[in-house]
């Protein structure tokens, strides 16, 4: 987000389920982007998120932390 040119991202929650097992997954479409919540993912392909994983923790650019109800 650009605070000095005026500019806010929107962010629209999106319900969607995983192809392979229906499970429901929330997706988060920033500025038109989908965001996939960690959890959801970890839990519809029933693993466990691992903070070692795939290189380690995503860097600042490519994680977000959003309270969704």
């Amino acid at each position: 987000m650009d605070d000095e040119q005026g500019q806010q991202e929107e962010m629209v929650l999106v319900r969607s389920s995983f192809p392979v097992t229906g499970q429901p997954i929330r997706v988060v479409m920033i500025d038109g982007e989908p965001w996939f919540v960690t959890a959801d993912v970890c839990g519809a392909r029933q693993v466990e998120p691992e903070p070692g994983a795939q290189g380690g923790r995503p860097g600042p650019d490519a994680s977000r932390q959003l309270a969704l109800d």
